[in-house]
């Protein structure tokens, strides 16, 4: 573990809300004297002129959550170090590139404008693929060596340093996922993935702790998780690409295939990413082209939803939680 604690520092930010209303005492025998005037009672209870101001009592305490759903309380349920709508699990948040690439960009669905989240990305070497295991970030950048390898940074600082390349895996890769707290990445030109353990990829010069050839397919074009499986998209000769399910081991489980509903010319899944609260994939299909502004909801091995139309052309698309 000691390499992984040189590059990534998994977050440890908790925020806590809590109150403790004050009880006040009520003495049956502590009424003024009968005589007493409506004066003289006022003065009795008033506190000394040395004693310190009262403290407004908090009468909403924050409720601990694992996950944040209380949206509209003003509060870090979570303990994440982000409450309401900053926080993921409140609004659906992507990470993602637009052509011509220019770094990273965090943007929410639904949103108009793209908010820029410092991950190191610039204008010359992007951050296209990237995913997120214990608070710390990995990344893979397209294109050929030196460009090629698996790259860490902290998605905190602003702005951040540049990424970290941990080794060159002698392959092109197009896409970076994790799934069981292991980093996974696919190769851009065969159908395999390789699954790495992301506290000795420092250590063991990136040797894989599990590999595996797809039985379909000529490679591999993106890679998504959901709570209890992986998903690959893969490319066919047919020009359709299918989608395999496998397990924690890089078994393959079933291929459920792209969903139903997708127009003649998006049967291309150029990168697919899970959205935890809805509860569904958002998917980036295309026809010819090699980029696009609708995000499309789908369940995996089901129907597709009303696409959502980004402010420009994307080209990957990456679940990211700030």
């Amino acid at each position: 573990m000691r390499g992984f604690g040189r590059v990534a520092a998994a977050l440890a930010l908790t925020a806590l809300c809590a109150g403790c209303p004050a009880q006040a005492v009520f003495q049956q025998d502590a009424a003024p004297p009968e005589d007493a005037g409506q004066v003289d009672a006022q003065d009795d209870l008033a506190p000394p002129e040395d004693a310190p101001p009262d403290v407004p009592a908090q009468t909403d305490a924050c409720p601990t959550q694992s996950v944040e759903q209380s949206c509209a309380d003003g509060c870090d349920n979570d303990g994440d170090g982000f409450a309401d709508g900053d926080d993921p699990d409140c609004v659906t948040t992507f990470l993602i590139t637009h052509e011509p690439p220019d770094g990273v960009l965090r943007w929410r669905v639904g949103d108009s404008d793209p908010v820029a989240l410092h991950a190191g990305g610039t204008t010359g070497r992007p951050i296209v693929d990237t995913a997120q295991v214990q608070g710390a970030g990995f990344s893979v950048q397209r294109g050929m060596a030196p460009g090629r390898g698996l790259y860490w940074f902290d998605p905190h600082p602003d702005p951040a340093p540049a990424p970290t390349r941990l080794f060159d895996m002698g392959f092109q890769a197009s896409d970076v996922c994790v799934f069981a707290g292991r980093v996974v990445l696919a190769e851009l030109t065969a159908p395999r993935l390789h699954m790495y353990d992301p506290a000795a990829v420092d250590l063991d010069g990136g040797t894989p702790i599990s590999s595996a050839t797809l039985t379909r397919g000529t490679l591999v074009r993106a890679c998504a998780a959901d709570a209890t499986s992986l998903y690959a998209v893969v490319a066919t000769s047919s020009g359709t690409d299918d989608i395999v399910q496998l397990d924690a081991n890089l078994n393959e489980v079933t291929w459920p295939g792209l969903p139903t509903g997708l127009a003649a010319d998006k049967k291309r899944l150029l990168d697919l990413a899970w959205d935890r609260r809805g509860g569904q994939f958002y998917g980036l299909f295309v026809g010819t082209e090699v980029n696009t502004a609708a995000v499309t909801p789908f369940i995996m091995g089901g129907a597709v939803g009303t696409a959502v139309t980004a402010p420009f052309a994307l080209s990957t698309l990456s679940t990211f939680a700030p």
